[in-house]
């Protein structure tokens, strides 16, 4: 059955005129007359009586029927057409920092091209600091990031994903290369490479000095993990990143701290209050969680 064709019965119930009918949707008297034949064939009954002498129909019982029947379709027809539409259009703002995007994306993006949800994702980078500002603003929709604690904002929906340490990296020309672990208070005197305030590592590395009551000499502060990775490479200074950071292709050497009640590295999947709910997001999610959940450890 055509929807044009309902539509066409729906206003001629209103107008109980064809040429009215046609009128309204600016076609052919025919037009009309031949939808409704169309529907009265399809269903085998009678829907309208003419009247010749006043020029108008009236609907018989089979009509009355089928206008309460044809009012729920359309309603359900522009519905699906306007959430279809929306389903087209919808694009996730997603936020996801260099370290973290680097340790599960290639996963990740395959899972999204076998879910066809790719072309729905307007993928952000940055750091967790600058992107968790942005979903507070309401300028991001989702994002994975890290926090030295557990994120807790009356604007966000947070989920702790996984939890890892944060080590000391250096060449393996470092005479630290040699150790299976270090205490933070004999850093007192070498010189760190650190990202910078868009990521989460300053506020780490001050909570590690500030208890190990030393101040941290910093040679150089970036936000381009690569650059950071050869710098260390070249022995210019020490690394403070999280383990999740390091992979074994980077040719570097990482250090347990042992201090005590240490800041840890939380990764988080992190909604906006606002942002509204749809299958794609809650299909998002899973993805999100299938990957890096399991991960958890404590």
């Amino acid at each position: 059955m055509n929807f044009k064709d309902i539509e066409y019965f729906q206003q001629l119930v209103t107008e109980k005129n064809f040429t009215k009918v046609a009128n309204f949707f600016q076609v052919s008297q025919p037009t009309v007359t031949y939808a409704i034949k169309r529907i009265e064939q399809e269903l085998g009954v009678v829907l309208f009586i003419r009247d010749q002498s006043h020029h108008k129909v009236e609907l018989t019982a089979a009509g009355k029927l089928f206008a309460h029947h044809a009012t729920s379709l359309l309603t359900e027809w522009k519905l699906a057409k306007k959430e279809l539409q929306q389903l087209s259009d919808e694009k996730i703002r997603f936020g996801l920092p260099p370290i973290i995007g680097n340790y599960f994306f290639h996963e990740f993006s395959q899972a999204l091209l076998e879910e066809q949800l790719l072309n729905y994702l307007e993928l952000v980078e940055g750091g967790s600091n600058e992107l968790t500002k942005r979903l507070k603003a309401g300028r991001l929709d989702m994002g994975v990031v890290g926090s030295i604690h557990p994120l807790r904002d009356t604007h966000l929906i947070s989920e702790v994903l996984m939890i890892r340490d944060f080590v000391i990296v250096v060449s393996p020309d470092h005479p630290l290369a040699t150790r299976s672990s270090v205490s933070f208070h004999e850093l007192a005197q070498e010189e760190f490479l650190l990202l910078n305030e868009h990521y989460i590592h300053p506020m780490a590395l001050q909570a590690f000095a500030t208890q190990a009551h030393i101040n941290p000499l910093i040679r150089h502060q970036g936000q381009d993990l690569a650059i950071l990775k050869s710098m260390i490479r070249a022995n210019i200074g020490i690394g403070f990143l999280t383990e999740l950071a390091i992979f074994k292709e980077d040719g570097l050497i990482q250090i347990p701290i042992t201090d005590h009640d240490q800041p840890r590295f939380w990764v988080s999947l992190v909604r906006s209050h606002e942002a509204p709910e749809s299958g794609i997001r809650t299909q998002l999610i899973d993805i999100i969680r299938s990957l890096l959940h399991e991960e958890k450890t404590v």
